[in-house]
């Protein structure tokens, strides 16, 4: 997915961010921007019914995508699961 992010920012200037699990993936493929959350793989937003934590989690994502950082960009997230 970080591939098609940067690809469709540069042909477009769509501003777009990855939420990941595995920063080293992250740093790798550089997607456009990403939030690195150490958490469990496939819970990146948290566990079920955890809404107030899943909007943290998201608009943190959003402001970021919104932000100056430039591509390849990776916010190591201070959000923290319970």
């Amino acid at each position: 997915m970080g591939l098609v992010h940067r690809v469709v920012e540069q042909a477009t200037g769509i501003a777009g961010v990855s939420l990941t699990a595995l920063r080293g993936v992250a740093a790798a493929v550089k997607p456009s921007r990403s939030v690195f959350h150490p958490h469990p793989p496939g819970a990146t937003f948290g566990r079920p019914g955890h809404r107030e934590l899943q909007k943290r989690i998201l608009m943190e994502a959003l402001e970021f995508a919104l932000s100056d950082a430039p591509a390849g960009a990776i916010l190591d997230s201070a959000i923290r699961h319970d």
